[in-house]
């Protein structure tokens, strides 16, 4: 699918680089299309026809409107056209033209539509990629197989499967011609099954790179659309993208940068480095004295005299023996005289 494209080259400009690419076109106006860095369905820009008068640089309204009763299953009438819903296509999927009506009327109605490159966004994270030529030969330029009405003075751009480096984005691409193929591609006499063949991927060299998401809005136009994110040097929204990616790229290396030094469990201690002592006799470095000795607490216990008196059980005290008085004769019992 190609939603939005870029044609950023003046109409003088453009002429001078398909010159060098052996395509000859008249000196267009100056004023024939506008340039834009974002080309959005509706708007006018640069298409190419061809004729009896040879090469032809015109503008015309991007999207093709046609009643919904053109179909392979439907015979419509000109009466049941005229009231069916209208369907405008930006795109023309190549193996749908021979299956609908309408586009057999236009097959005969074919053009080339120049384009300096087209975004797509990525599915997964809608972020826009612009799709560009690599090349060194000058501006880069697509070339898109395409068909116009000439009575609506609008287009469509032909949509084929995607190249294989292109599908991590989306499934289709715009079917994309070389230089060589737009004379047999515009001749009104060039049978079908000729120029069906024409309608495959391009399998060329492209430079594919996030851009800005300011290109998503219609309406917006800038030469920074076409810079890649990280390059920008200009805007709030730009800024915020390149701190956005510098962030997670700087959490990447921190989490590999941490994976990478966290010590094993069975791994020493790293030693401890102590500082040397300088000395005028002697340059051999001496161990610190140790701290000055402490008297150890023996684990005995020197309990004070009121503890021990408190703890210790105290010997029974013995009373005083009785000294017995002798007993004067006078006071002795009276059976002392019995004996």
């Amino acid at each position: 699918m190609c939603g939005r494209y870029v044609l950023y080259l003046s109409p003088s400009a453009l002429c001078s680089r398909l010159a060098a690419s052996g395509l000859a076109l008249p000196p267009p106006a100056a004023d024939v299309y506008r340039p834009r860095y974002n080309v959005a369905p509706g708007q006018t820009a640069a298409v190419i026809t061809g004729g009896g008068d040879g090469l032809q640089l015109s503008a015309m309204k991007w999207g093709v409107t046609f009643p919904s009763s053109y179909s392979s299953s439907t015979s419509s009438t000109s009466a049941a056209a005229a009231v069916s819903p209208q369907h405008t296509k930006i795109n023309t999927r190549a193996d749908s033209l021979a299956a609908t009506r309408y586009w057999s009327r236009l097959k005969p109605h074919r053009c080339v539509v120049p384009s300096n490159g087209f975004y797509e966004w990525l599915p997964a994270t809608k972020q826009p990629h612009h799709v560009r030529p690599a090349t060194t030969a000058g501006p880069p330029v697509f070339l898109f197989a395409g068909l116009y009405d000439p009575a609506a003075r609008t287009y469509t751009v032909i949509t084929t499967e995607s190249a294989e480096k292109l599908r991590f984005l989306h499934e289709r691409m715009p079917v994309v011609l070389e230089p060589a193929q737009v004379a047999c591609w515009l001749d009104p006499a060039a049978r079908w099954d000729v120029l069906q063949k024409m309608l495959v991927p391009w399998e060329g060299a492209v430079d594919v790179y996030p851009v800005s998401r300011e290109v998503g809005k219609v309406g917006n136009d800038s030469s920074t659309f076409i810079e890649p994110v990280s390059e920008r040097k200009d805007g709030i929204r730009a800024g915020l993208e390149r701190q956005r990616l510098a962030a997670a790229t700087s959490a990447a290396r921190k989490r590999k940068a941490d994976d990478d030094e966290a010590p094993s469990s069975s791994s020493p201690p790293p030693p401890v480095k102590t500082a040397k002592k300088e000395t005028t006799e002697d340059t051999t470095v001496q161990p610190p004295p140790p701290p000055p000795s402490t008297p150890m607490k023996t684990q005995k216990i020197i309990k004070s005299a009121t503890s021990n008196a408190a703890n210790r059980k105290s010997p029974k005290k013995k009373s005083p023996k009785k000294i017995k008085k002798p007993v004067s004769d006078g006071n002795r019992k009276i059976t002392g005289f019995f004996k």
